[in-house]
């Protein structure tokens, strides 16, 4: 039969030429939309299943006269250990019912005894073709949707999926990381996956943002300090350095060090040892360093913020995550899974997203990235709760329109702002009656009253 590429492959293995040739007609006359080859050992068996991939494998237990049935047992085990074993179908003698049964035991998909009725080894090539058929296509969904994720994280973006890949290599070969990419793209959510995916060398994931503070506070929160060391150091403190031993130590705003600072980290990098604030005791740490910045690329390299040599010892893997308004394929995913986990954290009944909502969603250019989307489902959740529906809509859409003009605020200053947006439209319900539009929003006057004096 001539061999095609879309074909899978049955091997069948007797030491006698002229049955296995019988076996091969048999097959053949009953029409199996396969390709057939033979072996006539353990040892050409093997040669050619390193050659081809075999879905099937028939085996006869006595390939060998001195070793009798061992062989085929031992050729058995060995199929079994390649990276896709074939389907093992075993043929026996009349009498060697219990040899089949131990085949089975080594995972053999079954067994039958000779003479072999044709239909019923054809039913079995059959179902066992299926069978490996599904095992073919489930490693490929597997390997599709692994390049797709990384710890939480999933994407059907291209530009995302190759952050993605270069988030798995810097997981499993510890280089390290620079992750660069705008306010509210996840860079957090990023270093933790790759902290996640480090299989064996997991441990800690210790996290520095060292936006606030001068010299001492942040090289005192890195490196730990002894007392006395500076103003204030009233009792000694081991440092992020120190805690992130056997982990992963993340600087976020890593162009926020003082200059300094990235001097003493770049030493504690290249020697392996650093000392605390006041102290001469070297110490030791190894850790996989993930360092983020939503500044461009170019200004960082420019050496204005960070020194140059300090920027080559933290990038040596350079990762860019693209801004939402980049990745419209995963805005519905997100705002799903941002909906299903605002469910579940506030008990809200809204499951679903009307297809006018999603398609704001998608038109709207998110100036403030992921964070921006979380913070809207979050609060149009709220609303449409409040409007007694399951269903985010059109009109619970509300988009900051600070937002939109570049500014960034918090998670929490969206939510409080939310909660102003709905007192007011409860007041203006209830004729500006505090007491009735506490009852409706089921609120005490008092806290109707603490959430306006937000706003004076």
């Amino acid at each position: 039969m001539a061999r095609t590429s879309e074909k899978q492959t049955v091997l069948v293995v007797d030491d006698n030429e002229e049955e296995s040739t019988a076996l091969i007609r048999s097959l053949e006359r009953r029409e199996l939309d396969c390709f057939y080859l033979r072996a006539s050992s353990a040892t050409e068996a093997l040669a050619q299943s390193s050659s081809d991939e075999i879905a099937v494998a028939v085996v006869d237990l006595t390939l060998d006269s001195e070793l009798g049935p061992e062989s085929g047992l031992s050729l058995i085990k060995a199929l079994l250990k390649l990276t896709y074993p074939p389907r093992v179908l075993v043929l026996t003698g009349s009498h060697d019912e219990q040899l089949g049964i131990k085949s089975l035991q080594l995972g053999a998909a079954s067994f039958l005894t000779k003479p072999v009725e044709g239909d019923h080894l054809a039913a079995l090539v059959r179902d066992a073709l299926s069978y490996t058929a599904l095992a073919t296509k489930y490693r490929t969904l597997q390997s599709e949707h692994s390049a797709q994720t990384l710890g939480t994280i999933n994407t059907k973006n291209s530009l995302m999926r190759s952050a993605l890949e270069l988030g798995r290599f810097a997981a499993q070969s510890g280089q390290n990381v620079l992750i660069v990419g705008e306010t509210g793209t996840g860079k957090g959510v990023f270093a933790q996956a790759i902290s996640q995916s480090r299989g064996a060398a997991k441990g800690p994931f210790i996290r520095c943002q060292p936006g606030f503070g001068g010299f001492d506070l942040i090289s005192s929160e890195l490196f730990g300090h002894e007392r006395g060391a500076f103003t204030g150091a009233i009792e000694s403190r081991k440092g992020l350095l120190e805690e992130a031993n056997r982990g992963v130590l993340f600087i976020d705003e890593v162009d926020e060090l003082p200059n300094q600072t990235q001097v003493m980290l770049l030493n504690a990098l290249q020697e392996g040892t650093f000392r605390r604030l006041g102290s001469n005791k070297e110490l030791k740490s190894t850790f996989h360093l993930i360092c983020a910045s939503n500044r461009p690329l170019g200004e960082l390299q420019s050496g204005a913020k960070l020194r140059n040599d300090f920027y080559h010892r933290i990038a040596h893997l350079v990762i860019s995550l693209p801004p939402l308004r980049e990745r419209t394929e995963d805005l519905e995913d997100l705002a799903m899974a941002f909906l299903r986990r605002n469910a579940n954290d506030n008990d809200l009944s809204v499951f679903s997203i009307s297809s006018g909502a999603l398609d704001l969603i998608r038109e709207y250019r998110w100036p403030g990235n992921i964070r921006e989307l979380q913070a809207t489902i979050s609060r149009s959740a709220h609303l449409a709760a409040f409007r007694g529906r399951q269903t985010i809509r059109e009109d619970d859409l509300m988009f900051d329109s600070k937002q939109a003009n570049g500014a960034v605020g918090s998670f929490r200053a969206k939510v409080q702002d939310f909660e102003i947006e709905l007192i007011r439209d409860a007041l203006a319900r209830n004729g500006n009656n505090q007491s009735a539009a506490a009852a409706a929003l089921e609120l005490d006057r008092t806290t109707l009253r603490r959430i306006l004096a937000r706003t004076k």
